[in-house]
């Protein structure tokens, strides 16, 4: 596995979380670090104290002391790439570059942008860097869960358009790159007093970061029943078990849509769900994923998604799905 780390000048942020990443000696896991920019910007404002740094936390020997400029040969080679915030992400995008399909952006900020803004001035230079140490420790410790847990559910069923499956499977990146068909899950969780939980999406997630949403979900593993996907989605994102709830299957929405900014094709037969909990529970949220979730009440949840914002915050796209959802929730509380 090849795991390229990418910032704008690769002067401090990259080349930190590269050194940090392979001190950590993960068999079968190559490093790399690269700047979209790094030709234009061979030194930075922080390279001294970033060598002081990796000096003093002993890792200048898994270091490479210079710059390397951002390729697409760089990119195409790479399993995972990590962008240091998404100002690097649009940066290459703008640049015609392609990513592949399991790329994360942090949000570690950019000294050189903040001096532009006047927000810190060389005498913040140290400080800085030692804190953006301890932002790329804790993010590379959350790679390495991802990359180092067991993975049962890399292939996925391919269906035709009516859902009927074809007896092949395919990984997701075949899957989206391909534009076959396959099987999601989608589902809306809400309480007997008719609150409805609504989950505010990774800032890593590179489709609406951020934004507020009312479902949850996946894709349907090889060898998965969508019920059975949808009570795994259930525990891992939100945990919570499927002994706390009641589950009841809507419909099967369609959804074909090509993203061309991303080159990926997404066709999946979505299974969707209401999700009753029949306790209050604790939610568990897992953050890659979920960054935050609140209850609200569904006269709230209507008029967030009718307007696309909301108190919290903005709300994904509004879209006649979440209003059928919200519709089939209230009739549930009805009964």
């Amino acid at each position: 596995m090849v795991i390229l780390f990418v910032c704008k000048s690769n002067t401090y942020r990259s080349r930190i979380a590269d050194a940090y990443a392979r001190s950590l000696n993960m068999p079968g896991v190559t490093f790399g670090s690269a700047g979209v920019e790094a030709s234009l910007n061979p030194c930075g404002p922080s390279w001294k104290w970033t060598n002081e740094l990796l000096k003093e936390e002993g890792l200048a020997k898994f270091d490479k002391p210079h710059w390397t400029q951002l390729t697409q040969s760089m990119l195409s080679r790479a399993n995972i790439v990590v962008c240091m915030n998404r100002s690097v992400y649009d940066t290459a995008r703008r640049l015609g570059m392609q990513f592949p399909l399991r790329t994360f952006i942090w949000g570690i900020q950019d000294v050189t942008a903040l001096q532009s803004n006047g927000l810190i001035d060389a005498s913040d230079l140290p400080l800085f860097v030692r804190r953006t140490f301890g932002h790329v420790k804790e993010k590379v410790g959350e790679l390495t869960v991802v990359i180092r847990r067991p993975k049962p559910h890399e292939l996925v069923d391919v269906t035709l358009e009516d859902g009927t499956l074809t007896g092949r499977t395919a990984d997701v990146d075949t899957i989206h790159t391909k534009g076959l068909w396959h099987r999601g899950v989608h589902g809306a969780v809400f309480t007997e007093t008719g609150e409805v939980l609504l989950q505010r999406r990774s800032k890593s997630i590179i489709y609406n970061p951020g934004l507020w949403d009312l479902t949850f979900g996946g894709i349907v593993a090889a060898g998965e029943e969508p019920e059975e996907a949808l009570l795994r989605e259930l525990r891992e994102e939100m945990g919570v078990a499927s002994k706390d709830s009641e589950i009841s299957k809507l419909f099967v929405w369609r959804y074909n849509h090509f993203w061309p900014h991303y080159g990926l094709h997404s066709r999946v037969l979505t299974h969707t769900y209401l999700i009753k909990l029949k306790v209050p529970v604790k939610l568990r949220l897992q953050t890659k994923e979920v960054s935050d979730g609140k209850f609200v009440t569904l006269t709230e949840a209507t008029q967030f998604f009718t307007s696309g914002k909301s108190a919290l915050g903005e709300t994904t796209p509004a879209h006649q799905y979440y209003h059928r959802l919200l519709s089939d929730v209230r009739h549930a509380v009805a009964k």
